[in-house]
């Protein structure tokens, strides 16, 4: 997701569009990013400002690119500067290719959706 989404940039509205759809959001922050939190902030005000309703969806943020040395280095300062902005606890450093925290992923990920009730029944 793009800076100006909300306004058609990128993939933009129909991207946007598709997310409304979702009970939960998946945030991927990428852990080489030198500014993590301003990342998070920024994808989010893009939510806000194209929908509080989606803006207000649960969300989990992954950390990406966690077996990389570099990014496990700073693997705790990168979750606390996050952890500081964001409005909730549900941060997971993760790692797609060495397989880190997958399976916690997918535990958690089932258990939130279970709590989260469809949207066609919040709306009913």
């Amino acid at each position: 997701l793009l800076e100006g989404a909300h306004e058609g940039r990128g993939l933009g509205r129909a991207f946007l569009r598709h997310v409304e759809r979702c009970r939960l959001l998946l945030h991927l922050v990428d852990g080489e990013s030198a500014e993590p939190a301003a990342e998070y902030l920024a994808i989010n005000r893009e939510l806000q400002l194209y929908s509080p309703r989606l803006a207000a969806t649960p969300q989990v943020v992954l950390v990406s690119k966690a077996e990389l040395p570099h990014v496990a280095e700073r693997i705790n300062e990168t979750v606390a500067a996050i952890r500081a902005v964001a409005p909730h606890g549900r941060i997971l450093p993760f790692s797609a290719h060495s397989g880190l925290n997958v399976q916690q992923l997918m535990q958690r990920t089932h258990a939130l959706l279970r709590q989260v009730q469809p949207q066609q029944a919040q709306e009913a």
